[in-house]
């Protein structure tokens, strides 16, 4: 399965712009074989040069704005995690954690599941299901601790009590 998966990439690869002109047509003969079809078109390759031809590739969504979004949530996470612990029992703050670190681990969650169940490899079905899997998790995840801060001590307060087991003293008797 692995040397599938292999040859199936390697099938993809473009060619470096620099080789393009070795696999393209030039004059109605293939530059690979030297076969024409006697109307002017080759039998194997287009006139166009392979570093030319793009595969369309079975993504959706622009990236490069998620990837921001998880750049910007990360770095407003750094105050936000030392400001739950030291203010224990702050509601705004523990939902505000919450919900960026379930966010935090919904997108990494995401791309483990996108990368490694992709359709291509284990069919379309499974793929949306690990994916559907994963917003499940998540909007447990999310209910769980919204629940935990809203009905118990909350998230700053249990972090600085499970810190602090460690440091009671025991009196000797």
């Amino acid at each position: 399965m692995a040397l599938s998966l292999l040859t199936r990439q390697m099938l993809r690869v473009q060619a470096l712009p620099r080789f393009s002109n070795y696999f393209s047509v030039q004059n109605g003969i293939s530059a690979n074989r030297g076969l024409s079809n006697g109307f002017g078109a080759t039998n194997l390759l287009r006139s166009k040069p392979i570093s030319q031809v793009v595969t369309k590739r079975m993504m959706s969504g622009d990236h490069a704005k998620k990837w921001k979004l998880e750049k910007i949530l990360t770095v407003i996470m750094f105050p936000i995690i030392p400001a739950t612990f030291n203010n224990p029992g702050t509601e705004i703050l523990d939902n505000l954690f919450a919900i960026l670190v379930t966010t935090h681990a919904h997108f990494g969650l995401e791309a483990i599941a996108r990368d490694y169940m992709r359709p291509i490899v284990v069919g379309p079905a499974l793929s949306k299901i690990a994916v559907g899997v994963v917003y499940i998790l998540t909007a447990t995840t999310l209910g769980s601790l919204l629940y935990f801060n809203h009905h118990n001590i909350g998230i700053g307060a249990a972090g600085k009590q499970i810190w602090s087991i460690g440091k009671q003293k025991t009196e000797v008797a």
